[in-house]
């Protein structure tokens, strides 16, 4: 069932999301043409009024396609809130939650949703500024490529094991951070309706508090761990070398970010059981 809820819910989401995706594209497309034909005629002045329409359409663009990164982005964020508004405590809860699925079901639906729209809108803005960068003829210019040898030393010289493994705890970071944010919102939500009138206030009020409260105890104990590591001795290299201190460097910097993910999905547990206690308990669709 779980399959099924995400399939609607994507598809729900998708409807509104889709097609600002396909706006951002576009202006990516135009915006990547206008500045190679800029580029490619920035070196000649016999048409200088010809110039400045592009200079002058560039400058449109590039701020539209800002307000559109916005808007995107916002229009997410709202679309995650109307969501799970409408589809636990609004008209659609007379239909959605009386399928035959349990309230974990429901919540995790919402929350893999959230997850899955984050990924793809970051990866949307991403791609849209490389397609303005490859169009554009950008990376064309050598100083836009060069490499600093001493960097190129000091990168060559990391064990790419570490590195490997960093690069993937941060993507796990960013997904289980991604699933926190929506989580505090679901639980805000659920906490805000749990009051007899206001709810919308209620729930401002408890997505304040709730951030606050998970950003402290997150800062305490990454702090707490941060002070650990430093002082512990197993991360004192008792050899000089560039290659010691990077493998040492490396090493603590995969902690942190384990340390991280654990306090992170342990905030997410914590978010969902008061989201699962207060729509399971609380909630009264009659």
């Amino acid at each position: 069932m779980l399959g099924k809820l995400i399939k609607y819910e994507f598809g729900a989401i998708g409807r509104k999301m889709g097609p600002m995706y396909l706006v951002i594209a576009a202006l990516s497309i135009v915006m990547g043409i206008m500045l190679r034909m800029y580029e490619t005629g920035s070196g000649s002045e016999s048409d200088g009024q010809a110039m400045h329409r592009i200079e002058l359409s560039l400058g449109v663009l590039g701020t539209a396609f800002a307000v559109m990164i916005i808007v995107m982005a916002v229009m997410l964020l709202v679309m995650l809130i109307q969501r799970f508004s409408r589809t636990v405590y609004g008209t659609e809860g007379y239909f959605y939650m009386t399928l035959p699925a349990g309230t974990g079901e429901h919540i995790w639906n919402k929350t893999i949703s959230a997850v899955i729209w984050s990924a793809l809108t970051l990866l949307v803005v991403m791609g849209s500024f490389a397609v303005v960068v490859l169009i554009g003829g950008i990376m064309k210019y050598p100083e836009m490529v060069s490499v600093d040898p001493l960097f190129a030393t000091k990168w060559s010289m990391l064990p790419m094991g570490k590195v490997i493994l960093a690069a993937l705890l941060f993507i796990c970071l960013m997904i289980i951070s991604a699933a926190e944010f929506a989580l505090l919102l679901y639980a805000s939500i659920a906490a805000g309706n749990s009051a007899s009138g206001r709810r919308g206030l209620f729930s401002t009020i408890w997505f304040i508090v709730f951030s606050i409260a998970s950003s402290i105890v997150e800062f305490r104990v990454i702090k707490w761990t941060s002070d650990f590591i430093d002082n512990a001795d197993y991360f004192r290299g008792n050899e000089i070398g560039t290659l010691v201190f990077v493998n040492s460097s490396l090493t603590t910097t995969n902690m942190m970010l384990l340390v991280n993910i654990a306090v992170s999905a342990a905030v997410c547990a914590v978010f969902f059981l008061i989201t699962y206690f207060l729509v399971d308990r609380k909630l009264n669709l009659e």
